[in-house]
């Protein structure tokens, strides 16, 4: 099961979030989730679960999305959350009051594969907005560009591990993905992520993906990228980076 909870505060001119928020949404969670739930998901190294919050211009709001992966993150997760009426950022003094909560995507797996696989028709020409700060760890440093091969790695890593339903493990079809997609345009500006004191070399902006090949690959590539809207793409995701809108 994905769900994808989104919850927007009040409006309130003296107070100011930036990109680095999220963390402090992180520590959020953790305040309200069970204790051994928190000490589970400190224990793996991917978590089944992705959060960030951004400025929206159209509902001149802050909203605060929530994804989980499985059934038992929404209920470890979204369920102790989604009836907060305020929240409290301690390491800013700051109180967001809630003006809605509420899950506005929830799907199963396997009925997100066939919305895919069942068409005859999909999009090659695909844009993904990095909405907050995003990056990548390989080899021990963080990649501040979204090179094909690491964003297909990570989203078909996260599928492959809470899709119960439908695995994607086959390196022919990742290969296959990295070589029929290619770059067209991308709007991109190197930043940081600010966290526990220490800052993390990112990227935001946007970037166009085509994508060639029989149906079948098309409609892959289709699936994960609608996929990253729930899982985020790219490391630390649940701090609060990697938070994607794909067209």
């Amino acid at each position: 099961m994905l769900t994808t909870l989104e919850t927007e505060f009040k409006q309130d001119e003296t107070i100011k979030l930036n990109l680095n928020t999220g963390s402090l949404m992180h520590g959020v969670l953790m305040e309200n989730i069970d204790r051994d739930y928190g000490e589970y998901l400190h224990q793996n190294g991917m978590h089944p679960y992705s959060q960030f919050i951004y400025w929206d211009k159209d509902r001149q709001s802050y909203i605060w999305r929530v994804s989980t992966l499985n059934s038992e993150a929404k209920y470890q997760i979204i369920d102790k959350i989604q009836n907060l009426d305020k929240i409290y950022l301690k390491h800013r003094d700051i109180t967001l009051e809630v003006k809605s909560s509420k899950v506005v995507k929830e799907i199963l797996y396997k009925e997100l594969a066939n919305e895919y696989f069942l068409q005859n028709s999909q999009q090659k020409k695909i844009t993904i907005k990095f909405i907050t700060p995003a990056t990548f760890k390989t080899q021990g440093e963080y990649v501040i560009f979204p090179s094909i091969n690491l964003i297909y790695k990570n989203l078909l890593t996260r599928w492959n591990s809470y899709s119960k339903d439908i695995s994607l493990e086959d390196e022919e079809t990742e290969n296959h993905l990295i070589n029929y997609t290619k770059m067209i345009g991308y709007k991109l500006r190197s930043t940081k992520y600010q966290m526990e004191g220490v800052k993390i070399n990112a990227f935001m902006g946007e970037v166009c993906y085509m994508i060639k090949g029989p149906l079948t690959l098309v409609s892959i590539a289709n699936l994960l990228y609608r996929y990253s809207e729930f899982s985020g793409i790219g490391a630390k995701t649940s701090i609060g980076m990697g938070g994607v809108k794909v067209e």
